[in-house]
């Protein structure tokens, strides 16, 4: 840590350094940024806890490293299986340690046992036999309070991609649509769209987050990156025909029937309407949910209960919230640990559970049915979770919630983004023992055999701006790298899966060399590396990295390639002609489109991806980074229904043309 700064005194930089607050970093722009006085200070009284706040900085670094030089041993160990572990000296402890140490060892599998650990060259030696998993170390010594150190055994190395290169489609479920669903794509257009990719030889589906989001009154945002929870799946997919129920209900049938010509409006529409086809969706569930609690299998129930021990509170959480038409943090205080039942949300509540009862079982249908057809499951796990989610109630602590993640200033957002959700809180991120952390990573590979990890820099750092100020204005904080490695590598070995990490845009060094250290795959996007001041105007995708034309927050091809300066247009369509992929230097976009994917289908990325839309040259974006309610972000359906893709020969043919590149 540099001492020196022109804005922050020596004490300033101190306690930044026990807040695990970075004072400077490098621009997108090459040029060094130097924390504020103000901006600093409002980030250091967002980190602080009640017995810190308050204090003068003299008194407060004084207290800061008080707390550090009680701790004896180091606040983790990360390491791979063994029987025998050293666990690092705190170098901050000040004061003698003893030769020997007695502690309590909280194994992972409830186990807990008395052990002694032996001063061994500047660390403890601790001999036990460690399996996989996050165990601790409880101990007392010379009248200081119950300390706890915490012990990760996980793979260094994640499972890599197949040696065997394929591809595969992406394609976000809602904007799927077919005469079957009810105006926006569902889990069972999904699965049928999957069985379709398989038919052609893909061997992968991806798709977007597939978490539940606010659709209420109260709070409307679509948004698959601004979740209500990462630890549950969406209501809105469910589709209610798939259930058992429906056959047994005809109320429901009933009341379906009485929407019919809405539902064939809102499914004409080209933008999705949300709230009101979830409305719909609610008011057809709620027979069929009452059917279900008192006549249904109550095996269904207990076997999700069992899994996800939480959901009977989460979906009391979401009723709460729709009934009162408020966000938990302007909740009664008793309300903080634990929600008391209320006859009022009685009936939401259960529709709720009932709902996340199909979505559970829907989403493992998808899975299953992949898996049965040799299909890679493809899922996105975004970096954050909605200020107002069910994770912040519940784990509150565990998120820095006066502060935004976002993204410094760079040649796209010159002001700086503010993602609007709270990013997890440097200082408590791993204080329950990294459960919710694990949980996340472990909802998701309970069924994906890919996920990819959104802004895996964030693993190590993320942008912060503090609550009231610019996006221009955020400043870094760092996190315990490699427990985030050990965690999500721990979770991927459980289910043998790949992570892949998405490292787009300006990442330091040090970021990709951990990366290949722990054996993440890697994204390459064509519209990214296309740069005319290079020698090769594209650099080769790695073996080890997953490749595409562009993301979903990218303009689609045919607006890239109209928008594209003409040298760079020549220099890309000279390369794929003397590759033979084009006939000639002015092709249209078409050509260039086919020739474009079928130079990622012959490099060395062990994975391509086709996004769908591509392939028919939809200008309009899924996404437009830096907007919100302006543009019709997420809300697009596809030109062509999920029945014309499937019939389309055309698009068969032109698929399968490329598809050969890869073998």
């Amino acid at each position: 840590m540099s001492l020196t700064s022109k804005y922050l005194s020596r004490v300033e930089l101190e306690i930044a350094d026990a807040l695990c607050i970075q004072t400077t970093y490098q621009s997108n722009f090459g040029e060094t940024v130097e924390a504020g006085k103000e901006n600093f200070r409002a980030l250091v009284s967002s980190l602080l806890t009640e017995d810190e706040s308050g204090l003068e900085d003299e008194d407060l670094l004084k207290l800061l490293l008080e707390k550090k030089s009680k701790q004896i041993l180091a606040e983790h160990v990360v390491g791979e299986r063994t029987n025998s572990i050293l666990v690092p000296l705190n170098e901050k402890f000040e004061g003698s340690v003893p030769s020997t140490l007695d502690a309590e060892l909280s194994l992972e599998d409830g186990t807990v046992k008395n052990v002694e650990l032996t001063l061994k060259d500047g660390a403890y030696a601790l001999n036990e036999d460690f399996d996989y998993g996050v165990h601790s170390l409880e101990f007392e010594f010379s009248g200081l309070t119950k300390q706890k150190c915490l012990i990760l055994i996980a793979p260094e190395k994640g499972e890599e991609l197949s040696a065997k290169k394929s591809w595969g489609f992406f394609a976000p479920l809602y904007a799927l649509n077919s005469p079957r669903s009810w105006g926006a794509g569902d889990y069972t257009d999904f699965e049928n769209f999957s069985s379709y990719a398989a038919s052609l030889g893909a061997e992968t589906v991806a798709t977007l987050p597939l978490l539940p989001s606010f659709l209420a009154e109260w709070k409307d945002d679509p948004s698959p990156y601004s979740p209500a929870s990462r630890v549950f799946w969406s209501e809105f997919y469910v589709d209610p025909e798939k259930s058992p129920e429906w056959d047994e209900v005809p109320e429901a049938k009933v009341l379906h029937d009485s929407f019919k010509e809405e539902l064939d409006a809102l499914r004409g529409q080209k933008l999705i309407s949300y709230k009101r086809i979830f409305e719909i969706k609610q008011a057809v569930l709620v027979p069929m949910a009452n059917f279900f609690f008192d006549e249904g299998d109550p095996s269904r129930l207990q076997a999700l209960i069992k899994e996800k021990h939480d959901v009977v509170q989460y979906a009391r959480f979401r009723a709460y919230c729709d009934v009162d038409g408020i966000p938990w943090s302007q909740w009664p205080q008793e309300w903080s640990r634990d929600l008391p039942p209320r006859a009022d949300v009685k009936d939401l509540e259960r529709l709720y559970l009932y709902m996340q009862l199909l979505a559970c079982e829907q989403v493992a249908s998808i899975a299953d049915s992949a898996k049965k057809q040799n299909l890679d499951f493809y899922l996105d796990l975004p970096v954050g979770v909605h200020s107002d989610s069910y994770d912040l109630y519940k784990n509150s602590k565990l998120y820095a919630r006066q502060l935004s993640a976002g993204a410094p200033p760079d040649p796209f957002f010159t002001g700086g983004q503010d993602w609007g959700f709270p990013p997890w809180n440097p200082r408590t991120v791993s204080s329950d023992n990294l459960q919710h952390f694990r949980s996340i990573i472990s909802h998701h590979l309970q069924h994906a055999s890919l996920l990819r990890v959104d802004h895996v820099m964030g693993l190590h750092r993320i942008y912060v701006i503090p609550r009231g100020f610019d996006a221009s204005q955020g400043l870094y904080v760092t996190y315990p790298k490699e427990l985030f490695y050990g965690a999500l590598l721990l979770e991927a070995m459980k289910q043998e899966a790949v992570i892949v990490g998405e490292d787009l845009g300006t990442v330091p060094a040090e970021v990709v060399s951990s990366m290949e250290k722990h054996a993440l795959a890697r994204l390459y996007v064509m519209q990214y590396e296309a740069n005319p001041k290079n020698e090769v105007v594209l650099r080769e995708p790695v073996a080890n990295s997953v490749a595409s034309l562009n993301t979903h927050d990218m303009p689609m091809w045919e607006t890239f390639w109209a928008k594209l300066e003409p040298s760079l247009k020549l220099k890309i369509s000279e390369l794929f002609t003397s590759l033979k992929l084009l006939g000639t230097n002015e092709a249209s976009s078409a050509e260039v489109l086919k020739a474009g994917l079928s130079w990622l289908m012959n490099s060395e990325a062990r994975l391509s991806l086709i996004t769908l839309e591509d392939l028919w040259l939809e200008p309009a974006p899924q996404n437009t980074p830096g907007t919100y309610k302006e543009l019709p972000n997420w809300r697009r359906k596809m030109e062509k229904s999920l029945d014309e893709i499937v019939s389309d020969q055309d698009l068969k043919n032109l698929i399968l043309e490329m598809a050969k590149y890869r073998n």
